[in-house]
C-alpha cells in the first residue's frame, strides 16, 4: 500500500507499507523514501519515527542498536488494547546509496507470542541482491561487509 509519510519538519514524502495479518498478529514493514531529503532531516529520521511510537504506546524497552551495522532504534511496547509491539527502525548510512528508512513492526495479541523474531528479521539487499551489512574498523570508520563466493567477508571502504 502506498502512503504519505510526514517527516519531522512536516514535509510529506512517499512511503510503502508491506504487511500481513493472521492469528499470530499484525506484521508490517514501512519503507520511507528519503530521496531528495536534506541531510539534517535525514539525520533525525530514526528519532522522529521512534517518537511517533513512544507517543502511541507504553514503551517497555527503548534501545539504540546497530542492526547489520546500521543505525537502529529497537522498541518494545504494550499498546492500549494490551497487545504487544516490537519495532525496529533502521536507517542505512547515507553513503550506502539506500535513501530509505525501514520500520518493521510486529504486533501480537495480549495472549500471543511476542513478535521479537519479526523485529529482528529484517534483511536488506542492494540492487544486485547482495545483503547490505556494515561494520566499523578500530578508528570508527564504517565499511560495507560484502561476502565473497568463498564465504569470507571482503571489506569495501565506503566513503
Amino acid at each position: 500500500e502506498s502512503i504519505i509519510y510526514r517527516l519531522g519538519s512536516g514535509r510529506e514524502v512517499s512511503a510503502r507499507v508491506y504487511g500481513v495479518e493472521n492469528e499470530a498478529g499484525h506484521f508490517t514493514v514501512t519503507v520511507v523514501d528519503y530521496d531528495g531529503v536534506d541531510a539534517d532531516e535525514t539525520a533525525n529520521a530514526i528519532d522522529y519515527a521512534a517518537d511517533n511510537f513512544r507517543q502511541r504506546s507504553d514503551v517497555t524497552s527503548d534501545e539504540v542498536g546497530g542492526y547489520e551495522g546500521m543505525d537502529t532504534q529497537m522498541l518494545q511496547m504494550t499498546n492500549p488494547d494490551d497487545s504487544r509491539s516490537y519495532v525496529a527502525i533502521v536507517h542505512p548510512p547515507t553513503n550506502s546509496g539506500i535513501l530509505r528508512l525501514f520500520i518493521a513492526e510486529g504486533r501480537a495479541p495480549p495472549d500471543g507470542i511476542v513478535p521479537g523474531l519479526f523485529q529482528q528479521s529484517l534483511s536488506l539487499r542492494d540492487q544486485d541482491g547482495i545483503r547490505v551489512r556494515y561494520n566499523r574498523d578500530l578508528d570508527g570508520n564504517s565499511f560495507r561487509v560484502i561476502p565473497s563466493s568463498g564465504g569470507e567477508p571482503l571489506r569495501s571502504r565506503i566513503r
